[in-house]
């Protein structure tokens, strides 16, 4: 929320991260209308599901390392659009 106000403060407009990451799959549960809502801490299961098929003693290692990449491609990508300060160590 900080990022984002900090982002609106200065016009720009700070996308949300990706459901992949721990932040965005939570934000997505979130916003997500239901009629039973349940709230939750992060979790595996609020993630997308991965692409390709995963031993069970491996799938958490794939879900995390998936997740750094994604919210890595998303900071990079803020930064670029000047959203976020450059000299700001946000992952």
């Amino acid at each position: 929320l900080g990022l984002s106000l900090a982002a609106r403060a200065t016009g720009k407009i700070l996308p949300p991260p990706p459901p992949q990451s721990a932040l965005g799959a939570l934000l997505r549960h979130l916003r997500t209308p239901a009629r039973d809502f349940q709230p939750s801490n992060i979790q595996f299961g609020l993630m997308p599901e991965l692409e390709q098929r995963t031993r069970r003693a491996e799938r958490k290692t794939a879900y995390a390392r998936r997740a750094r990449e994604a919210f890595r491609v998303w900071v990079a990508g803020v930064r670029s659009s000047g959203a976020l300060a450059r000299d700001a160590n946000y992952g």
